[in-house]
């Protein structure tokens, strides 16, 4: 329960406090009905319970966002929506320097349309943080026994120009430009390609982050120093996920196999 909701049914119980006390002085002959202070009083009690109503009525309708050790719920108008972390299949994020424009969206198994959560929402850092955090390892495990099964992972990237459509409403945006995705960049359990470039995990040696808001990229760049492969981090749908993954095999792929070492 929130502070302010218990402010508010503070200021409901002074104000029927003030009111019943008015009545009582009434009954019992300390205040006639003509009496100024009774008016004053009674109007006082009644304003404030009225304030007090429509303070209510406008936090039973906000939105309240939820994060619990398997999921994230969202609680609007008396109705709660729930995700598992293990349920959501995709997530996306946008960086901007206008917060309105600051999000992080999901989409559900079997969800039809995206959800979002933008920089207007109080402490959005640790809320993005941990949900990602949470997801990237209800994903992860499964998601690797499929690459050490031989499979291949597609990872989808938004269309050029997908900043000038970019709404407040995230969700809108991406539930307008989901046709318009492809599969950009695929993971295999030696190499990671992306257009007609192509590299193997082994030969990763770090990634660098460029502290920039214009373009948010990462680069993968190898032994040599060379860069091997720029990401887009905001284009790139589950990117979290895809650098969690690439780390862990290019690990796997650098560590040298135990010899084994015959004793007489």
């Amino acid at each position: 329960m929130s502070v302010a909701l218990l402010l508010v049914g503070l200021l409901f119980l002074v104000a029927a406090a003030l009111l019943l006390y008015v009545v009582m002085q009434v009954r019992h002959g300390n205040l006639s009905m003509s009496d100024p202070t009774l008016i004053a009083r009674s109007m006082a009690g009644s304003a404030a319970i009225g304030v007090s109503l429509i303070l209510l009525g406008l936090w039973a309708h906000q939105t309240c966002w939820t994060l619990a050790e398997h999921g994230v719920a969202c609680h609007k108008g008396g109705k709660i929506q729930t995700w598992r972390f293990d349920e959501i299949v995709e997530t996306s994020r946008r960086y901007r320097q206008n917060l309105a424009l600051v999000a992080v969206a999901w989409r559900g198994r079997g969800d039809g349309s995206w959800i979002s959560v933008n920089a207007r929402l109080s402490d959005f850092r640790r809320f993005h943080n941990a949900l990602t955090a949470a997801n990237t390892a209800a994903r992860t495990p499964w998601l690797l026994d499929r690459l050490h099964r031989g499979e291949a992972l597609d990872f989808v990237e938004w269309p050029e120009g997908v900043s000038s459509a970019m709404t407040t409403d995230f969700g809108t945006t991406m539930d307008a430009l989901a046709a318009k995705s492809r599969p950009a960049v695929r993971l295999t359990r030696d190499s990671l390609a992306m257009g007609d470039r192509h590299v193997e995990l082994a030969a990763i040696d770090e990634r660098d982050v460029p502290d920039t808001w214009a373009k948010p990229v990462v680069h993968l760049r190898l032994r040599d120093g060379s860069t091997a492969l720029t990401l887009g981090y905001q284009r790139i749908i589950d990117f979290p996920l895809l650098m969690a993954l690439v780390e862990t095999m290019a690990s796997r792929a650098r560590a040298k196999p135990v010899e084994a070492v015959p004793f007489a």
